[in-house]
């Protein structure tokens, strides 16, 4: 992390078949409605926001123009792999935002030398992001092999990792970098064939995690107070055979961006965080 720029991050790693999907799940909103006052827009129990954007991708064929994909290296000495962002990994298909990591990509060294895994990142096209109330209907997976996580709410698909204590239990983990961070059995059992909603509430003092609109986390501590973009990303730290990808319905955005408060500036809204 660059000390002159936070990158709030909302991390999946999770292995899918590339296959198609069967029907749907139901993509049901769960966290309470967002309230327009005119000037900005209200998340009760939290605060109040300058802005507010929906990508709902059931009903898109493209990636709208708030957010981009990315492509460039990214060095990883400590993992088995170094990751290779690739645009072409990230595509609207199957009404869902899909997030893919091809498969057939062979070891990670080759000849003594390390070579790169192809992953996908999306991104917000604005990156002067300061507090969020943000919403993002997802499904997992249930087969193992990465982990799915600046703010993180980070999944971890193999019940065998290291990181989920006890092992054979699928966990959830919520972070505030560097150094606060908890994690507790997954809510629900069916995050493999059922869309739900992961909700951020970024505000001055706090941030707050939700599971299909419930808070289950709150921290006071390591909470970031510069702005930047927002991330989801799909990555693996070593190779597999078959192609996974993860897969999102709606991406909801409230949030405050100073730029819109100095446009704003004769009718400038007066924050409320709560």
């Amino acid at each position: 992390m660059a000390a002159s720029s936070f990158r709030v991050r909302f991390f999946f790693l999770l292995l899918l078949p590339f296959t198609f999907s069967s029907p749907l799940s139901p993509r049901v909103p769960q966290s309470e409605p967002v309230v327009s006052t005119g000037t900005c827009f209200s998340v009760p129990e939290t605060g109040t926001f300058t802005e507010h954007a929906l990508y709902d991708f059931s009903t898109a064929s493209d990636i709208p123009s708030g957010l981009k994909a990315n492509g460039w290296p990214l060095p990883d000495p400590r993992a088995p792999c170094d990751q290779q962002l690739s645009e072409s990994n990230v595509y609207v298909r199957d009404r869902a935002l899909n997030l893919l990591v091809p498969g057939g990509q062979g070891p990670c060294t080759t000849g003594g030398s390390r070579k790169s895994i192809s992953v996908a990142e999306v991104q917000t096209v604005d990156e002067k992001i300061l507090y969020a109330s943000v919403r993002t209907m997802a499904k997992f997976s249930a087969i193992e092999g990465t982990c799915a996580s600046e703010i993180d709410i980070e999944y971890l698909s193999s019940p065998n990792s290291n990181s989920n204590q006890p092992r054979g239990v699928l966990h959830l983990f919520y972070m505030n970098q560097p150094s606060t961070s908890t994690n507790e059995p997954m809510p629900a059992n069916d995050q493999a064939s059922t869309f739900h909603e992961y909700r951020i509430d970024w505000t001055p003092g706090s941030t707050k995690f939700y599971f299909d609109g419930k808070v289950r986390q709150t921290f006071t501590t390591d909470v970031p107070q510069i702005a930047g973009p927002w991330i989801w990303n799909h990555w693996r730290q070593y190779t597999r055979s078959y192609r996974i990808r993860q897969q999102i319905d709606y991406l909801n955005f409230i949030m405050h961006l100073p730029s819109a408060i100095e446009a704003k500036s004769n009718e400038q809204p007066r924050l409320r965080f709560e």
